[in-house]
């Protein structure tokens, strides 16, 4: 298993691994029982995804990095591809029916 991302808490963690798992890359958290550890390990110690080849380590790097992009960018709302739902701008997901939705 590899280390692709140290996590900010349990949500970012959990995002960050399904975006992973939705491009066909084994990833999981790990870290998530470690709540009780706060304090005493640094932040970015507590939570993080791994992977499970090698071989997808460029390709994580890049969703990981593309998804960081949009999140400091200010997001535009936009339709799902999908559906049609208006989605507000930070979502990446569509959250009437969970297709990806195209960069703002």
């Amino acid at each position: 298993m590899i280390k692709v991302y140290a996590a900010a808490d349990a949500i970012d963690a959990q995002l960050v691994c399904d975006c992973l798992r939705d491009r066909g890359i084994d990833a999981e958290v790990r870290g998530a029982y470690l709540s009780g550890a706060s304090g005493e390990l640094p932040p970015g110690e507590l939570l993080s995804v791994w992977i499970a080849d090698e071989r997808d380590r460029d390709l994580a790097r890049r969703i990981i990095d593309e998804r960081e992009a949009r999140r400091r960018q200010p997001a535009a709302a936009r339709p799902c591809p999908a559906c049609g739902e208006h989605c507000d701008g930070h979502f990446d997901l569509c959250w009437a029916c969970g297709a990806e939705l195209p960069p703002a």
